[in-house]
């Protein structure tokens, strides 16, 4: 079985490893492609948010939980 070592920074600015296993590799491949999907529109509805905030329309406050729901989720 071939594994792979994966470097990444955590939250404390730690550099840390883990090993992974080549089907554990596509499975995240393939979840990262599907965040980069998510990513634009989420940036685009981040702006527009923004322009109303700017506009003081202050129905936007469910749509802003809604865009933090949404980072929230992409990120696990």
């Amino acid at each position: 079985m071939n594994a792979y070592l994966e470097f990444y920074i955590d939250s404390e600015s730690t550099l840390r490893y883990r090993k992974q296993t080549l089907g554990e590799q596509k499975h995240q491949s393939k979840r990262r492609a599907l965040l980069e999907t998510l990513a634009r529109p989420i940036y685009w509805l981040e702006r527009w948010m923004g322009y109303l905030m700017f506009e003081r329309v202050h129905s936007t406050t469910s749509l802003a939980l809604l865009i933090m729901l949404l980072r929230y989720k992409t990120q696990l």
